[in-house]
């Protein structure tokens, strides 16, 4: 199995090359170790760079950053970790809904109650400090 089907890599690429300080896309692709705890959202790829990717990963503290991947030898990270890609992933938030749920989590995590609670509260302060 391909880890990224050439029609998601378009938007990732899309997406890394719309990329402003603004932008929150939706991750469109889930990678997993399938040997550990590792786990990565991914959002866009870098256009200058296809070898990198921008992710949410990381376990007790998850953060935000671009990351190395080295699809044809399935590796991902500077300790070249093997991935597997989660195929019935489908995103339904944005990658800081996804990051403030897995900081509250202390891990990446799809439990839609905590997700639809981090999204209203991160709405709420938008729309508190918009008026």
């Amino acid at each position: 199995m391909t880890l990224i089907p050439e029609d998601i890599r378009a938007r990732l690429l899309a997406n890394g090359a719309e990329i402003t300080t603004n932008d929150d896309h939706i991750p469109l692709i889930k990678l997993i170790n399938p040997r550990g705890r590792g786990c990565w959202l991914i959002s866009e790829i870098d256009p200058e760079r296809p070898n990198r990717v921008f992710a949410l990963s990381g376990i007790n503290y998850p953060t935000l950053g671009y990351i190395e991947f080295d699809e044809p030898n399935r590796r991902i990270g500077r300790l070249k970790l093997p991935v597997e890609r989660v195929s019935n992933f489908t995103a339904q938030y944005t990658l800081s809904v996804y990051l403030f749920a897995a900081r509250r989590a202390k891990q990446i995590i799809e439990n839609e109650t905590l997700l639809a609670e981090v999204k209203a509260h991160l709405q709420s302060i938008n729309q508190g400090g918009a008026q």
